[in-house]
């Protein structure tokens, strides 16, 4: 799932990548990672976007959308 919140976030603030992540504490890569849904940060990360976005992008921004089903138990 691709964190548009988060690129939504720092593009509407002028930054690139790199500024970002300089922000953060993570590579460029890393932020691009993020936003395009291939991997999450990791709690201490997470924290610094968090502090950075002053809480405009949470942690809720890295939870699925919508949770797994949970598995239907066999009709007796």
């Amino acid at each position: 799932m691709a964190n548009h919140l988060l690129r939504d976030w720092r593009t509407s603030r002028g930054l690139t990548l790199e500024e970002f992540g300089q922000q953060v504490g993570v590579s460029p890569y890393a932020v691009w990672s993020y936003e395009a849904g291939r991997r999450h940060p990791r709690p201490k990360v997470l924290a610094a976007i968090v502090r950075v976005t002053a809480g405009e992008v949470g942690a809720d921004a890295f939870l699925p959308a919508d949770p797994p089903a949970a598995p239907m138990e066999a009709a007796e």
